[in-house]
């Protein structure tokens, strides 16, 4: 269960009576301020925040976990399902994975870190669906640079880091903890 929100793309979660910090694969929010940081409020980050806050605090959700599990900072990293798909197909990836809906309304942008690309393809169609309706972040309202875009794909590259292909089964943990 999602216990709290920290931002659009950062939550807490409860898996076997522990806490778990989750980090939203391959997807960023624009940020909301962290002063300890140095880190301002972007664009559309409050109201990414509260969306996610709106659509998540309370509910049963399940991890999806690619081939690196966890960021630098420990952070548990995942697509986070609002119900357990069939499949990983694009059909079910627009209908229920909630990184999917924060790209398609328009709430975050696509920011891929290998080895975790899995979805990359279809998460890049759904952002330029976004962008081509000018939905969230995307609208003309929004003038100010949107988001601080690290070019992890980037950087990857220049690391001569490979893509590794990521497990052809998925890997579920209910909020409850239990592997499904």
């Amino acid at each position: 269960m999602v216990t709290s929100v920290a931002d659009g793309d950062t939550l807490h979660v409860k898996i076997n009576a522990r806490e778990e910090k989750v980090r939203l694969i391959d997807v960023n929010t624009p940020e909301i301020s962290h002063p300890d940081l140095g880190i301002k409020v972007q664009p559309y980050g409050k109201e990414a925040a509260a969306y996610t806050q709106k659509r998540l605090a309370g509910r049963q959700v399940y991890l999806e976990l690619d081939v690196g599990e966890r960021d630098k900072y420990g952070r548990l990293l995942a697509y986070v399902w609002l119900e357990k798909p069939a499949n990983d197909s694009e059909v079910e990836v627009r209908a229920k994975m909630y990184n999917a809906e924060l790209l398609l309304n328009g709430y975050a942008e696509v920011m891929t870190v290998p080895p975790n690309v899995k979805y990359a393809d279809i998460f890049m169609k759904l952002q330029r669906e976004a962008r081509e309706a000018g939905k969230g972040l995307w609208g003309a309202a929004v003038t100010a640079p949107l988001l601080n875009r690290p070019l992890a794909a980037k950087a990857a590259a220049r690391r001569n880091i490979s893509v590794t292909p990521a497990p052809k089964s998925l890997t579920f943990l209910a909020a409850s903890g239990r592997r499904r």
